[in-house]
């Protein structure tokens, strides 16, 4: 086994920060004007107006949808329209894992109000699912179970701290004033676990087999052969649990961690933590856009002090 890896050492480069590209794409009129065009804009998808905040501050294009309602879903999803006929091509699409969103409304929408209208305590407690609890299919069984769990917290003193009501199942007693009853609290990420993986190499892998990013990549294509864009842009707003959870990244030190392999005919792949990004471009390999001028101070001093 070789030596362990030093996060502190072998950060990719730091690009502007999101408001240094905010500055550079115009004077405080363009940027309401963008605001006021994107507000007006129906039919958005979850995680496509940050999309292009971050685009036009990082690309100085202005974003326009494309594949609208009356569209279809062959289109992209947004073009970055330059001077006179200059345009690139942009895909926003999320990481986010349905079994596991199905998963945790079980446990908002089902499992935590049936414990919350079963519980006659003087007392306030959250839950927390450390992994999924499976019920059957039945209500009966959902309010058996949700019943015995109430009386349990109704019998429980606060003062004694968490009560275990069962495998992945805990309840946590709340210190602030909310009315007596049941809320929940938190769920585990359920983040698959694998083999310590270099994380480039993870990536490159989903990239390369996820069905979605797939039918994505294939409209890049054609779109920006039918509008002879010239760059084609992937964004990804990286969930932060499910199945791809692992992909978010937190550090600069990640993208030199493996190799990576592009997307052909891709140019550009963003990877979102909100307005925190990385992008990769064939020019430049992997650039950090951190989301505040302050975190891109800090991690230029990092990069270009005695640890980089």
């Amino acid at each position: 086994m070789g030596a362990p890896r030093n996060l502190l050492k072998g950060w990719c480069s730091v690009g502007c920060s999101f408001p240094e590209g905010l500055r550079a794409f115009g004077d405080d009129s363009r940027i309401q004007s963008l605001e006021a065009h994107l507000k007006s804009l129906t039919g958005l998808r979850s995680g496509e107006p940050g999309a292009a905040w971050v685009l036009a501050a990082h690309t100085g294009l202005w974003p326009e949808p494309r594949d609208g309602a009356e569209a279809g879903q062959r289109l992209v999803d947004f073009v970055l329209q330059g001077e006179g006929d200059y345009l690139e091509v942009a895909e926003v699409m999320q990481t986010t894992d349905a079994e596991f969103i199905r998963r945790l409304r079980t446990m908002i929408d089902r499992i935590v109000p049936a414990v919350h209208a079963a519980y006659n305590g003087a007392h306030s407690w959250g839950l927390g699912f450390e992994r999924f609890v499976e019920l059957s299919s039945s209500h009966r069984d959902l309010q058996q179970r949700a019943s015995a769990w109430a009386e349990v917290l109704a019998n429980a003193d606060p003062k004694a701290g968490a009560v275990e009501l069962g495998p992945g199942l805990s309840a946590w007693p709340f210190s602030d004033e909310r009315p007596p009853g049941v809320y929940f609290s938190s769920a585990n990420a359920e983040i698959a676990e694998r083999p310590e993986t270099p994380y480039l190499e993870r990536l490159s892998e989903y990239l390369a087999t996820d069905g979605n990013i797939a039918r994505y990549i294939e409209k890049l294509w054609a779109e920006s052969a039918t509008l002879s864009a010239r760059r084609s842009h992937l964004y990804l707003p990286i969930a932060a649990n499910g199945e791809n959870g692992d992909l978010l990244a937190l550090s600069p030190s990640l993208f030199t961690w493996g190799t990576f392999t592009p997307i052909e005919g891709v140019t550009d792949l963003w990877l979102a933590n909100g307005l925190d990004v990385f992008q990769w471009s064939a020019e430049t390999g992997w650039v950090y856009h951190p989301d505040t001028d302050e975190r891109a101070e800090s991690a230029r001093a990092h990069v270009a002090g005695p640890n980089s």
